[in-house]
């Protein structure tokens, strides 16, 4: 059981070490800035006048950081997880109310003693320390109180429960009226370290909720959004210690447990708080948005996988991907309602990569393509209706997607030499005949398409085009295959010709080039005389016939081309 608390006191540790390099370096950025504004200014009508300057800023030593920041870091955490031991493990000549009353003694003394020490300047850093091991230790005391057999006195969960629900709202009130990250670092994350030394009922993770929910309120407010990073680890980290606990006694993964309910509510209600906040919050810098954006996607895959580890049955996983896709796409849109342009790029792509990863998991052979096609195909309208360039992007994202999946079954089905699905093909030409109307019909009606977009479309046309051939392979073979590929490249171009549009031609192209490679490459080679003579005579024709129709209508073309 030491081993948890380790484990999470290193990751703190870690964590306050990047905190400190970030204030010793903003201070001395403002120490540098400060020696600058101090320096008298010399009149230019006095040359000869001269003034001493202004020493520069003395740089910290290694002594002085270890002395000023690190012992009293180090130490707050070694006594706040010394008495997290102590009320954990019976001892028979300190009863139940002799531990709570010292926990509660330390706490007050840590805290009154921080209280005292920041308003001396020189006690700041010393006393912000101990406020937050004072604030965590009175969190774990209060949790102790009904969560650890050897100092249970309160036998009312819910009592217990808004203790700690008033407790964090006093530590999320401390931490706004210091705007010490240092402060609010040390009580959130010493407070979800010590409560994994006794979760005895899925209810105890609630006491991690209340964690949570405080955490989120300050990172969202003063953009620690680093901080909320190791709230979401710690958070989950510890339901996923109860989880794996329980299971253990359950029998293992995939076996039915009595808390399986309360386990799935929590772990939707950490989802919710860290989604909402996302939601709520202002980025002004690029590494902030990095790192809410980084904090967003470990949010959704940390409750996945822990209701997926949780999960008793193995359709769940595809309900539960989908779900979480609509909910995703829902808050997608809130954000863009509130004008958070990346807040709703991060979350339609979580959406959209959950409904694709959920589809294989429940659909098999050819209709998981053919699903991900028109999913792929609802994003592009959805994205030509609302103006919205990022779905449209999506859209096409999944498309390609698809397209590459077919090939890949193609190509093992000839590796394999085994019989293709019959609705294979079907599903090919249908996802041709689709790319090609979005690459070509819908391109005019793109009001506020992307510089890159007209170039993905066209790729998409092409793409289109190897589709086609792919799908028309499964049923032709030799120069039967050849003439269908040419024949089919003439009339694509035609419509192309017909219609003045430019990805339709060079799709029709496309064909036609895909033709000449495997006439070249492989059946100049494997066919026989006769074929092989008639298959370069008929590809040679179908190419001499574009080209005359190239040159017969270039004054017509030379606008579109």
């Amino acid at each position: 059981m030491l081993v948890v608390p380790i484990a999470l006191f290193l990751g703190l540790f870690v964590f306050i070490l990047v905190l400190d390099r970030r204030r010793s370096a903003e201070i001395d950025s403002l120490r540098s800035t400060l020696a600058r504004l101090q320096q008298p200014i010399v009149p230019n009508v006095i040359p000869e006048q001269t003034f001493p300057k202004a020493a520069p800023a003395a740089k910290r030593t290694v002594e002085q950081s270890l002395g000023t920041n690190w012992l009293n870091r180090i130490g707050i955490i070694l006594l706040v997880f010394g008495v997290a031991l102590f009320l954990a493990y019976q001892l028979t000549h300190v009863g139940a109310l002799g531990k709570i009353f010292a926990g509660l003694a330390v706490a007050a003394a840590l805290l009154g003693g921080g209280l005292w020490f920041e308003r001396r300047p020189q006690f700041q850093v010393f006393a912000r320390a101990i406020l937050g091991g004072g604030w965590a230790l009175l969190f774990l005391t209060t949790y102790a109180a009904h969560y650890f057999d050897a100092t249970r006195l309160l036998d009312s969960e819910l009592v217990d429960l808004i203790l700690l629900f008033v407790i964090g709202v006093g530590m999320v009130l401390h931490s706004l009226r210091y705007r010490s990250q240092v402060v609010t670092g040390l009580a959130f994350l010493l407070a979800f370290s010590t409560v994994t030394l006794s979760q005895i009922t899925v209810y105890s993770l609630l006491a991690t909720a209340v964690l949570a929910l405080g955490l989120e309120i300050v990172c969202v407010r003063e953009g620690w959004f680093l901080l909320e990073l190791f709230g979401i680890v710690g958070a989950y980290g510890n339901h996923f210690l109860w989880l794996d606990r329980t299971l253990r006694n359950a029998g293992g993964p995939g076996h039915l447990f009595a808390e399986f309910w309360p386990s799935t509510c929590v772990l939707l209600l950490l989802y919710f708080i860290f989604r909402i906040g996302y939601v709520q919050r202002n980025t002004s810098s690029g590494r902030s948005t990095n790192l809410s954006g980084i904090a967003a996607v470990l949010n959704t895959l940390s409750a996945i996988a822990l209701m997926r580890y949780q999960s008793i049955h193995p359709n769940w996983t595809f309900r539960v991907l989908l779900s979480f896709g609509v909910m995703e796409l829902g808050f997608a849109f809130v954000a863009r309602q509130r004008g958070r342009k990346t807040s709703f790029a991060v979350l339609a792509s979580i959406a959209a990569s959950l409904f694709l990863a959920a589809i294989p998991v429940r659909f098999h052979d050819s209709t998981w393509p053919l699903l991900w096609l028109i999913e792929a195909e609802a994003m592009f309208l959805a994205g030509l209706l609302l103006r919205e360039q990022l779905l449209r992007s999506l859209g096409m994202t999944a498309m390609l997607s698809t397209l590459l999946r077919l090939l890949t079954v193609r190509a093992q089905l000839t590796w394999n030499q085994a019989p293709p699905d019959t609705h294979l093909p079907f599903v090919c030409l249908a996802f041709a005949i689709v790319l090609w109307l979005n690459a070509s019909f819908f391109q005019r009606r793109l009001a506020n398409a992307h510089k890159r977009e007209p170039g993905l479309l066209t790729l998409a046309s092409l793409c289109a085009s190897l589709a086609a051939a792919t799908g028309i392979s499964f049923w032709l073979h030799g120069w039967s295959l050849l003439a269908t590929w040419s024949l089919s490249g003439i009339l694509v171009f035609l419509a192309g010709l017909a219609t003045n549009e430019h990805n339709l031609r060079l799709a029709g192209v496309a064909l036609l080039l895909f033709a000449v490679i495997r006439l070249v490459f492989f059946d100049a080679w494997q066919l026989e005389e006769t074929a092989r003579y008639l298959s370069l005579i008929g590809v040679g024709l179908a190419l001499l016939a574009v080209s005359f129709l190239y040159s017969r209508y270039a004054d017509r073309l030379k606008e579109y081309l």
